[in-house]
């Protein structure tokens, strides 16, 4: 990619959401726009447009997408844009191809099977109907069945790199993310407290310190787990795991302090609202995890 490419790709939700400005368009129909827009110096390959389209569609920016709209294909095939991810599979159980989808379908089935194998379904079949859509677009400038194929899996790129793409933008990756940047003001809040409130001489019974602070432990390592991968998208689920234990032990931690500590200091009232708010932030995290 070229230096102005990598110069805009910074700017990318801008872009996205200046293409998206005159009504929904679909993946391939936001590439073409991008490049004609920037006269061909952004000329991201498709599968990186759809992981960022996913995301502000999340987020509530970027309103519906289009269904990519029919396209003109050979007679006897419907269009492939309509079958979903395993719908070149299939094409060879039918009668209505010829040759040409069976060379085009041994060259993409692999790469929708890596697909399948490393993201979620929905996810995979989103990306899997792009990879489609991108293939249709050549079928439809006259470009037989391999050379659509093959222009199709060179423009839409390489498969990890679409993973990765798909993985950095996951929910559970940046929810992490957002709980470790809470960890250090917690951690400081509740360390104040406890050392000013002598939390040594509290009647609480040293095992259940110590099963606190494996607990946390292990919370802490699966956020960061799922915060710094790269191309897993299941390691990206950790934090579905992570994030509730955190809620509960912020909920043990201020049920304890308030039960055992002799008095309600300053810093333990911080700890407590530091606490409450990072409760309120998992409460607000978590069903958006699972929907994900």
């Amino acid at each position: 990619m070229r230096a102005e490419a990598q110069v805009l790709k910074g700017h990318l939700d801008t872009l996205l959401l200046a293409s998206l400005e005159h009504g929904p368009r679909h993946g391939y129909a936001v590439k073409q726009a991008l490049r004609t827009g920037s006269d061909a110096r952004f000329d991201l390959p498709t599968g990186t447009i759809y992981p960022a389209l996913r995301r502000l569609e999340a987020a509530g920016l970027g309103g519906r997408r289009a269904p990519p709209t029919h396209l003109r294909t050979h007679p006897g095939r419907a269009a492939a844009a309509s079958r979903g991810p395993g719908g070149l599979a299939r094409l060879r159980l039918r009668g209505d191809r010829d040759l040409g989808a069976d060379a085009m379908s041994t060259l993409i089935d692999g790469y929708l099977a890596g697909l399948r194998r490393r993201l979620p379904a929905p996810i995979a079949e989103e990306a899997a109907a792009g990879l489609i859509e991108t293939y249709e677009h050549h079928l439809a400038s006259d470009a037989s069945d391999q050379e659509a194929a093959r222009a199709a899996l060179a423009e839409f790129g390489d498969l990890g790199m679409v993973t990765g793409e798909f993985t950095r933008q996951a929910p559970g990756r940046r929810a992490a993310r957002l709980l470790l940047a809470t960890g250090p003001v917690a951690g400081a809040c509740w360390a104040a407290a406890l050392i000013g409130g002598r939390a040594w001489t509290w009647p609480v019974p040293a095992t259940a310190r110590l099963v606190f602070g494996a607990i946390l432990l292990l919370a802490v390592l699966a956020l960061l787990a799922a915060a710094t991968s790269q191309h897993s998208y299941q390691r990206t689920r950790l934090a579905m795991l992570a994030s509730p234990v955190i809620l509960a032990l912020d909920m043990t931690a201020i049920t304890a302090a308030l039960l055992t500590a002799p008095t309600l200091t300053w810093t333990l009232r911080a700890a407590v609202a530091v606490s409450l708010g990072r409760i309120a932030l998992n409460a607000w995290t978590l069903p958006r995890l699972a929907a994900r």
